[in-house]
């Protein structure tokens, strides 16, 4: 039976593929998808999945492990942007999945770096109406707090995570 979505999704985390990363700082320049100052080629290497049309590439994500104060723990922080056409087509959610996965096995095989789970921070206005539901079945992420700027911080525990 063919896939009935306009789009595919491909892994990135860990590769270093060339193409992919093209492809995904193409996206994010088309659509003025990065913050002011942020070097797209740095955050390329960060990339956990890119979508594809075709093959124009219309949406990309990204996971950076750090210490994620309001759970004292250390996350793959997820990152997605995902061209307004698309929006609203579960991409995102998608793309959570496909960051999740392969973060909690990387997570196991690297044990030194401590990453407990896979965590975000909620700034679309796309997902207004979602916040109100304290977990999202299909990516596990699960209200943990807010942040400064009152912005929602979503995780999903890794299933051996244990708290430090």
């Amino acid at each position: 039976m063919a896939d009935p979505r306009p789009w595919r999704l491909e892994p990135a985390w860990q590769l270093g593929d060339f193409r992919l990363q093209s492809a995904a700082v193409d996206f994010w320049m088309r659509n003025l998808a990065l913050p002011d100052g942020v070097d797209a080629r740095e955050r390329a290497r960060q990339l956990t999945t890119v979508a594809f049309a075709g093959d124009e590439a219309v949406g990309a994500s990204t996971a950076v492990i750090r210490p994620m104060p309001q759970v004292r723990q250390r996350l793959g922080m997820f990152r997605c942007s995902v061209a307004p056409e698309f929006r609203r087509t579960r991409m995102a959610t998608e793309m959570a999945v496909m960051t999740r996965d392969p973060l909690e096995v990387w997570a196991k095989a690297n044990p030194q770096q401590r990453v407990k789970g896979m965590g975000c921070v909620i700034q679309g206005v796309e997902l207004e109406a979602k916040k109100a539901q304290a977990h999202w079945p299909l990516s596990g992420l699960a209200l943990a707090g807010y942040n400064e700027r009152d912005e929602q911080v979503r995780v999903v525990w890794f299933k051996d995570a244990t708290i430090d």
